[in-house]
């Protein structure tokens, strides 16, 4: 691409435009004259974009907060559809959009950046929809049950990230009621969902009391989550719930290796023993770092400093080692000495070592000598329990049904807000989201609980629509996938760890999820 076609792309004006910008200036050193409709930032209130009257704007202003107020999101949809219905007005999305901002209304977060699809990827995430239709056929012949799990948070004062808030004269987004950026306390939850439904035992609608951040006994030693000899009672239900320490940063945080240890043995597993006895599990989950359940020392060698993984060759005997280069065409070894202390020169000085190769050395040293230490015990477990793991590939939230049952249960809690609203009135009401309020007043018949066979039914929708665009040598669809077995079956993928990735947005599942959300 040109750079005058960039120029051009970016301001949304012909190349015409911009040839004559460009040589107005060079000719004359004078700036070119424009109205600038519909594009750049406004110099003026009337720009030649389209204005809307002073009557109109206060309507669309109290339109907004009346939206907020009863609970639901403001979208350029939203606005586009009252501006239509009240005044005849018609614009697009994008002019929407450009109105919005020009009046002070913004939106609390942008979008997230998404990678590439490269072939990289693409092969990464054919492989996991090979899984996907192995488990698919199994749970088909019922013989096994897919179960998804995630982790994921809620806001004291929370509402939509997506939906439209005024601003203030700082531009401060607030929303007219009380609910501004300040989010209030953070709640972690955990939980597993199946075709048939949440991984819950209920009592009068609702899971166990214990769900709700730690068993009796820790509640009575006030031990919280996390901490080194926090232990959970087993329990038939997998949600499970807990007040974060921190209300601010990367969530992920807030769970450990031995946390997750400790829920998928006394958590999940009683509860889909309950449900499912002598059915096989295979677990579809993402690929964060504490679902592996690493030794908590040794760690992954290939994420490790260098210094850290010399000092950890040292502490377990190893004094000599030898690393293999290509050199003019032909593999020599050379031999290095763990230093008494310290780290080893770079690799591009005397006698020195790259990351790469003490990561090799210690994975090898430690697979031969301490191969326990390298072991993932959540894949142990699973392996001894006779049950299957599913890595999700990254940046696919699609797949993922269980991130729209968080957003039904989210939207409960956003419709319900209220100030000097505590983190147990967010308890109270992410369950009642997910598990249906009768008494809910909004639709007839209360709010319905999340349909979560609609959900994974969607989910398993997104994996054949991609599968149709991006499938290569697969097709056909998830439980009759056709595909060169072999090749599949030869396939090693090094599955890489998502450690911090920030939560999965509502913005990334796209607009039509909202139906299968939709009871």
């Amino acid at each position: 691409m040109t750079h005058l076609y960039q120029v051009a792309t970016t301001l949304r004006i012909g190349t015409d435009n911009v040839l004559a910008v460009r040589t107005l200036w060079y000719d004359k050193q004078e700036l070119y004259e424009t109205n600038g409709k519909g594009r750049g930032k406004a110099t003026s209130f009337d720009d030649g974009r389209r204005v809307i009257t002073k009557e109109q704007e206060d309507g669309l202003r109290e339109f907004i907060k009346g939206e907020h107020e009863a609970g639901r999101q403001v979208f350029r949809r939203t606005v586009k559809d009252y501006l239509e219905c009240s005044f005849g007005l018609e614009m697009s999305n994008r002019a929407v959009g450009g109105l919005l901002q020009r009046l002070g209304f913004k939106r609390r977060r942008g979008r997230i950046k998404i990678p590439p699809l490269n072939e990289e990827r693409k092969n990464r995430i054919r492989l996991f929809l090979v899984k996907m239709d192995l488990a698919k056929r199994a749970e088909d012949a019922g013989v096994a049950v897919i179960v998804y799990i995630d982790e994921s948070f809620v806001h004291q004062a929370h509402g939509s990230a997506y939906s439209y808030f005024p601003s203030d004269d700082t531009g401060v987004v607030q929303d007219g009621i009380g609910r501004t950026t300040g989010k209030g306390l953070r709640m972690i939850m955990v939980h597993a969902i199946t075709k048939h439904g949440p991984l819950a035992e209920l009592q009068e609608g609702f899971p166990i009391r214990e769900g709700w951040f730690k068993a009796k006994e820790n509640r009575a030693k006030k031990i919280k989550p996390g901490e080194a000899d926090f232990e959970m009672s087993d329990e038939q239900t997998a949600e499970f719930l807990w007040q974060a320490k921190l209300a601010t940063g990367d969530y992920h945080n807030a769970m450990t290796d031995g946390m997750f240890m400790q829920w998928l043995k006394h958590r999940l597993t009683p509860a889909f023993d309950a449900q499912f006895k002598n059915k096989k599990m295979f677990l579809v989950l993402d690929n964060a770092s504490y679902h592996h359940c690493f030794d908590e020392e040794v760690k992954v060698p290939e994420t490790n400093s260098k210094k850290y993984n010399v000092e950890l060759l040292r502490k377990y005997g190893c004094t000599s080692f030898k690393v293999t280069r290509e050199s003019e065409g032909k593999a020599a070894e050379y031999n290095f000495e763990v230093p008494a202390q310290g780290s080893l020169p770079n690799a591009n000085r005397k006698n020195g070592v790259s990351k790469e190769e003490i990561a090799s050395v210690t994975r090898t040293y430690f697979k031969k000598n301490f191969p326990q230490k390298l072991e993932e015990k959540a894949e142990t477990y699973m392996r001894e329990k006779g049950w299957g793991l599913i890595w999700t590939p990254p940046y696919m939230p699609t797949f993922q049904p269980i991130e729209l049952f968080w957003q039904h249960g989210k939207h409960y809690v956003s419709i319900h807000f209220e100030k000097g609203r505590n983190i147990l009135d967010v308890w109270k009401q992410i369950r009642l989201g997910w598990y249906g309020d009768p008494e809910w007043d909004g639709q007839e018949g209360g709010w319905k609980a999340a349909n979560c066979g609609k959900l994974v039914q969607h989910a398993i929708g997104k994996m054949d629509e991609w599968i149709g665009l991006y499938g290569g040598n697969l097709s056909g669809t998830i439980g009759s996938l056709e595909y060169p077995v072999a090749e599949y079956q030869e396939a090693t993928a090094e599955d890489e760890i998502e450690d911090g990735v920030e939560e999965q947005t509502d913005e990334w599942l796209g607009e039509d999820a909202e139906d299968a959300i939709e009871g």
